[in-house]
């Protein structure tokens, strides 16, 4: 089962007219450990902090978020918080 799925995501802070994240797409499955890497400026922030809505910047957001196969947005802080 996949516990993360990003589909197709792209992100643009609003004073920048460049996406920092360009249609990434991948999963993560349910005990499966994987790394991000990549050299300062590159958007490993950006990304991760999407993987929580509270934590999420402000900016233009393309593409989908699921967390066991729900769209990210419709989990309510308690579901968040909890899992």
């Amino acid at each position: 089962m996949e516990t993360y799925a990003i589909k197709n995501l792209s992100f643009r802070y609003p004073e920048t007219g460049i996406d920092v994240l360009k249609d990434i797409t991948f999963s993560v499955n349910e005990g499966e450990f994987i790394t991000v890497c990549g050299p300062s400026g590159c958007g490993k922030s950006t990304l991760l902090r999407h993987l929580k809505p509270d934590l999420s910047p402000h900016g233009v957001l393309t593409g989908e978020i699921f967390f066991e196969e729900k769209p990210i947005s419709d989990l309510s802080h308690r579901e968040q918080s909890s899992k």
